[in-house]
């Protein structure tokens, strides 16, 4: 569970809504879309190791407005809604699955997908659609023989 405060008077010239100095961009998963401002989210999320190279995972957060006088952020601390005409608090869901595998000490790789569905908030504030999200990527090591023969003349 995640909680940050949002603002309480929209119509007031200070800007309350909580605003982290450096934040994650996978707060909201590897997708990004949502930021650590006036939002809390609660979902679960479950590891497994798949024999000794490979990882899943599966997560499905839930994401709530704090405060109805203020809209959502993305991770950057941009206004992606505004409060609007909205007093729904209910912003969305967006399960994902993650597959990581190593297939030596210096090459692994992961994917993952992840899909947002829209909460009441995010309708009532178009364009408010589903959104799916995609990652391939692979992780290539070089440094990790060279720091372990460093390691061994130490």
């Amino acid at each position: 569970m995640d909680y940050s405060s949002g603002d309480s008077d929209r119509s007031g010239p200070n800007l309350n809504t909580f605003n982290p100095l450096f934040p994650n961009p996978v707060y909201s998963s590897l997708s990004a879309l949502l930021g650590p401002s006036n939002i809390t989210d609660v979902g679960p999320t479950v590891r497994f190791a798949i024999g000794s190279k490979t990882r899943l995972g599966l997560e499905s957060p839930f994401y709530w407005r704090n405060s109805l006088q203020d809209g959502i952020y993305g991770f950057a601390g941009n206004l992606i809604r505004p409060a609007g005409p909205s007093m729904s608090r209910y912003v969305g869901s967006q399960p994902g699955i993650t597959v990581d595998h190593s297939y030596t000490s210096h090459l692994s790789s992961s994917i993952a997908y992840f899909r947002f569905f829209t909460g009441d908030f995010l309708r009532q504030m178009p364009p408010g659609k589903n959104v799916g999200f995609l990652i391939c990527h692979a992780h290539v090591s070089l440094l990790r023989g060279i720091c372990a023969v460093a390691e061994n003349r130490v």
